[in-house]
Parts: structure tokens; sequence; C-alpha cells
């Protein structure tokens, strides 16, 4: 999604859409680009991106020759190739595709087993790119190629913080001589409140995806 999706979003979800452009809410493109920041660093926390690939690997594994690239961390590490699936006998069990001793240190992955091939689960954080400037430096649009409006938690964190930034901003302003009024301490009240719902369902969606994964 570009800067501009995001803004016109949160413009109608909290409301700001009857004052027009954003500049009227006192917060500008670059401001809310770091509103955006603030939000995806919170997402990303509890919702990276997980991709799964096979890799062949004696001992360590180089990620900067994988075509996923660097992962920020690898959250399981399974053999699958044949030698590794064979049961083994420990203290009188059979044990089937023991799982390995591994170690991810970024971009490299260590691994104390036998195998030659292994099933990975690697989690990358969503990305900011394509990010353009003004004569001034300050940021005037960029995207975050992997989100859409499926990703409804980092929205509502998005919200929650514009929200909260906003309220902070001012109590009142004027919009073509005509006065609206604004609450502010009601809406930092809104973001607090809602940042705290939207923190709790990151939570428990993230416990989710740890016991499946």
């Amino acid at each position: 999604m570009y800067l501009e999706e995001l803004i016109d979003y949160v413009m109608i979800e909290t409301g700001g859409f009857i004052m027009g452009d954003l500049e009227m809410t006192q917060i500008d493109r670059h401001q809310f680009h770091l509103i955006v920041k603030r939000a995806l660093g919170i997402y990303n926390k509890y919702c990276p991106q997980s991709k799964r690939l096979i890799i062949d690997c004696d001992k360590t594994y180089d990620f900067t020759t994988s075509p996923l690239g660097r992962p920020n961390w690898v959250s399981s590490v399974t053999p699958v190739d044949h030698e590794s699936a064979v049961a083994e006998l420990v203290y009188g069990r059979s044990i089937i595709n023991k799982p390995p001793v591994w170690e991810y240190q970024e971009p490299t992955l260590f691994i104390a087993g036998s195998a030659r091939k292994y099933d990975v689960t690697a989690l990358y954080f969503h990305d900011i790119t394509d990010i353009m400037f003004d004569e001034n430096n300050r940021v005037t649009t960029c995207n975050l190629p992997s989100i859409s409006y499926d990703d409804v938690l980092f929205l509502d964190l998005l919200v929650s913080y514009s929200l909260l930034a906003i309220g902070r901003s001012r109590r009142a302003f004027t919009l073509q001589d005509f006065p609206v009024s604004m609450d502010g301490k009601l809406l930092v009240y809104e973001g607090r409140l809602m940042l705290k719902n939207t923190k709790r369902r990151l939570q428990e969606q993230s416990r989710w995806h740890h016991a499946i994964g």
C-alpha cells in the first residue's frame, strides 16, 4: 500500500474525511510517515512475513544466496531428507525426524545435524520502500509492498496512533473560516483504548501462530 492509500484509510476511519486534506489535521505527509513507521514496528514484532523454503545445507547456510533474501530471524528447522527420517533408537524409544540443534546469526544459519536437506521457516519484516523526498528532505510518499487491506491489525494500529497524534496536537482548528471543534482528550482516549485492544489481539494472534508453527 502506498502512503496515499494509508492516508485515505486513516482519514475515513477517524472521521477526518470531513476536513479534506491531511494537512488540515495539522499533520503533514512526513509526520504521517513517522506514524506509519511506528505502527509498522509494532506490527513486525507480532506479524512478520512467514516464508518456507527447502535448503541444501552442510552445517551452515548463507541466506545472502537465497532467492528470498536475508530473514530477520528463523523460527523452525526440520530435516526432510531420507537419511534423517530413519528412526533412531534412543534409550529404547523410536525417534523420527529428530530436530537438529540450530542457531541463526544473520545472515548465516548454523545447523548441527546429519541431514543435508532442511525445511526452514524464515520470518521477514514488512519494509517501507520507494521513499521519495522533497527539496527539504521530508518524505512525500512511500510504499509498503507487503501490506494490504487484509492486514487489519496493522491498519488498526495506524488508526490508533493517528488518533493519538491528532488528539495531542490541538483541541480545535478552523476550516475555511468555519470553526470545527475537536475534543483532543476524547481522541487521545479513543486512540489509547483502540491501541490497547489492538495490541491484545496481536498478542493472541502471535500465540496462535507459535502454536501451529
